[in-house]
C-alpha cells in the first residue's frame, strides 16, 4: 500500500492549534494577495504604460485591465484543479497553492515590465480563487469547534485586506513610486510558510480515512468529477440557468472596476 494512503501516528496534542495557526497565515495572505494589485493599480498604469510607454491614462488602464479579464479565463480549469483535492490529497493542493501565491507576488515585485507584473498576477488570481485551506478546518478540527474556527479564520483573514493601505502608507513615495514593495514583504511569508506545509503539514486524516475505506457496492456505479457534474446541471433545466451567472456578473464587475479606476 502507498505510503500516502497509510494511517498516519497520532498527532501531537499541539499540532491541532499549530495548523488552525497556519491556515489563519495562509487565509491572511490569500485576502492580502487577493485584493493588492487593484490597491496600486493606478500606479503601475502610470509607471508601464503612462510614464513607460507614453500612454495616456485611460488607455493605460484599458490595457492593463486585461490581467483581469486573462484572469477570469482560468476559471475554467479551476474546478478540474480544484479536483485534484480528492485525487492527491489535501496537503499537497495546500503547497501548491501557497508556493503559487508566494511565487505570483515575488514576480510581481521584481517585474520590470508589464507582460512579467501580468504573469505574476494570473499567478495570484488562479492560486487564491479557490480557498482550499478551508477544508483543512473541517477535516482536522473537533466537530464541536468546527463551525466556530471557519468563521474565526474568515474573520481574522480580513485583517490581510486591512493590512494593504498600512503597507502603502508605509512603502509608496509620494512620487508613486516604491509600490512593489507591497509584493516582497508578502511573498516572504508566503515563502515560509511553503517550508513549515512542507516539513510539518500531515495529510488530513479524514481524506486518508476515505481513500483507505472500501466502497459501498452502490456508491462504486457513482460517478464523480467535473464532468459528469456538468452533466448533471445541464440535463435538469432548473440548474442551467447555474452556468450563465458568471458571465452577466463579471463584465459588469469588470466596468464597475474601471469606472473607480479612473476617479482615482
Amino acid at each position: 500500500m502507498p505510503k500516502l494512503l497509510q494511517r498516519q501516528k497520532p498527532a501531537p496534542k499541539w499540532y491541532p492549534f499549530a495548523l488552525v495557526a497556519l491556515i489563519v497565515l495562509v487565509h491572511l495572505l490569500d485576502t492580502y494577495a487577493t485584493d493588492v494589485a487593484t490597491k496600486v493599480q493606478s500606479l503601475y498604469v502610470n509607471e508601464f504604460f503612462v510614464r513607460g510607454q507614453g500612454l495616456s491614462f485611460e488607455a493605460g488602464l484599458q490595457r492593463a485591465t486585461l490581467i483581469s479579464t486573462m484572469g477570469y479565463a482560468f476559471a475554467i480549469v479551476g474546478p478540474f484543479y480544484k479536483a485534484l483535492m480528492d485525487k492527491i490529497g489535501r496537503r499537497p493542493i495546500f503547497i501548491i497553492n501557497t508556493a503559487g501565491m508566494a511565487l505570483g507576488m515575488l514576480l510581481c515585485w521584481y517585474a520590470q515590465n508589464f507582460y512579467l507584473f501580468a504573469a505574476g498576477q494570473l499567478m495570484i488570481v488562479f492560486f487564491t480563487m479557490h480557498d482550499m485551506q478551508m477544508i483543512y478546518v473541517y477535516e482536522a478540527s473537533p466537530a464541536k469547534w468546527r463551525s466556530t474556527l471557519y468563521f474565526a479564520c474568515k474573520f481574522l483573514g480580513v485583517f490581510g485586506t486591512l493590512a494593504i493601505p498600512l503597507l502603502r502608507d508605509a512603502f509608496v513615495q509620494a512620487n508613486g513610486t516604491g509600490w512593489r514593495n507591497l509584493f516582497w514583504l508578502p511573498a516572504l511569508v508566503g515563502g515560509a510558510i511553503f517550508l513549515l506545509a512542507l516539513l510539518f503539514m500531515r495529510e488530513s486524516d479524514v481524506f486518508i480515512q476515505s481513500r483507505l475505506e472500501p466502497k459501498k457496492p452502490e456508491e462504486k456505479d457513482k460517478k464523480s468529477g467535473i464532468v459528469p457534474a456538468l452533466k448533471y446541471i445541464f440535463s435538469h433545466r432548473q440548474l442551467k440557468w447555474l452556468s450563465g451567472v458568471p458571465n452577466l456578473v463579471k463584465p459588469q464587475r469588470e466596468r464597475n472596476i474601471y469606472n473607480n479606476a479612473l476617479h482615482i
